[in-house]
């Protein structure tokens, strides 16, 4: 059985994105893992995915135009990036367990697939966005060096109570497997202009010409273990992020919206 749903770009343009209603064995990965109540897939190097990826994607350019299918399978099942104002649209391609951006143009009908190229998914959904003519993805962190142990002195905790003690893993632990860096792509080179340091980054947006992003810090106090905090960086790799209070608008929770097969 197969499950299909619409996509659409603030425009005229929409995608019919089809995909098993129920993912296969070989999608799960055994090196997925927990932080805290979070499923983890360090492959991805974000948030496991337990929805089937999308093996079609058809291109509208209106609609009733005829569709335009995509020569990619095993795509990602997030909201595809729509250029605002330009016939382009992204989105990321698994391959090896991996994820790997791409660019499709539906007026001349290409698509470029960033092979070279590993994104991470992090804490964002969608883990990438278009500033000006820039397709901002996330890169993982290259892999921590890792130290010897520290021979510190014992510590002695008592507890008492019926109830039990849990010592939950803290921010570092989960940056150890998702933190990324977000990155500018040029379309033409393929390279990525890294733009801050790696971070747990939950959103990506265009804001004023700048990307505007939320990453998160220690939360000792949320249930969650998390707190949330914001700022903006140019996507030319000529400034320095900056602090930010306000926030761009955010679109309405995303739903797929079925298409009648």
């Amino acid at each position: 059985m197969l499950n299909s749903w619409r996509d659409s770009s603030p425009n005229d343009a929409w995608a019919r994105l089809t995909a098993p209603a129920q993912s296969s064995i070989s999608q799960a990965n055994p090196a997925v893992t927990y932080w805290r109540e979070l499923r983890v897939d360090p492959d991805l190097a974000g948030l496991a995915v337990d929805q089937a990826w999308a093996t079609r994607i058809e291109i509208h350019t209106h609609d009733t135009s005829p569709g335009w299918t995509l020569p990619l399978t095993d795509v990602l099942p997030v909201r595809l990036a729509w250029h605002p104002e330009r016939p382009l649209v992204a989105g990321l391609v698994v391959r090896d367990r991996r994820a790997h951006p791409w660019v499709a143009d539906y007026a001349t009908q290409t698509v470029t697939v960033f092979d070279q190229m590993r994104a991470a998914t992090s804490h964002a959904w969608p883990p990438h966005a278009w500033v000006d003519d820039r397709l901002v993805i996330l890169l993982p962190s290259p892999p921590a060096a890792k130290t010897p142990p520290a021979h510190g002195n014992p510590v002695a905790l008592e507890a008492t109570g019926p109830m039990y003690v849990k010592f939950l893993p803290t921010l570092p632990e989960l940056a150890a497997l998702i933190a990324a860096r977000p990155a500018a792509l040029d379309l033409v080179t393929g390279q990525a202009i890294g733009l801050t340091d790696p971070l747990v980054v939950r959103r990506l947006a265009a804001m004023d010409g700048e990307l505007y992003l939320e990453y998160a810090e220690d939360g000792p106090a949320s249930e969650g273990g998390l707190s949330w905090s914001s700022l903006v960086v140019s996507v030319d790799g000529s400034g320095s992020p900056r602090p930010v209070a306000e926030a761009p608008h955010e679109p309405a929770l995303w739903e797929a919206t079925p298409v009648p097969g």
